[in-house]
């Protein structure tokens, strides 16, 4: 997996990229952020995104979806929709840390479902 980095308006992304089609994004928004206003400001940010992008959201989608993270099982929203003649979801988490919010964003595309499931635990198991 390809790593890097940023930080920008106060917010520090971290971004694994892999040769397939797994993406995952960890972003530690600094208070007063709530899970909320985070869970909101990344659900339209990237379904605006991918409708720039001719992408066509399936029923379902923006629904809930649970994993495991840092040990609890957490609740989720989850995009899933077709682009570019892939089946893709991603998958969207706002978890409250001390005064932060942490942002997990987990991407795959429905053919790569065996890889994400051997990949994704590896780093929500390691975040702390």
């Amino acid at each position: 997996m390809k790593v890097s980095s940023e930080k920008e308006s106060g917010i520090a992304t971290i971004n694994l990229d892999d040769e397939e089609s797994l993406f995952a994004m960890i972003q530690l928004y600094p208070s007063p952020t709530t899970v909320g206003e985070v869970r909101k400001l990344l659900m339209e940010s990237f379904k605006t995104e991918f409708t720039s992008q001719e992408a066509k959201f399936l029923k379902g989608s923006g629904g809930p979806v649970k994993r495991n993270i840092q040990g609890v099982e957490r609740e989720g929203r989850i995009l899933d929709f077709e682009l570019g003649g892939h089946r893709l979801n991603t998958e969207i988490y706002a978890i409250p840390e001390d005064k932060r919010v942490v942002a997990v964003i987990l991407q795959h595309t429905v053919a790569d479902a065996e890889l994400a499931a051997e990949a994704f635990p590896i780093i929500t198991d390691s975040l702390e």
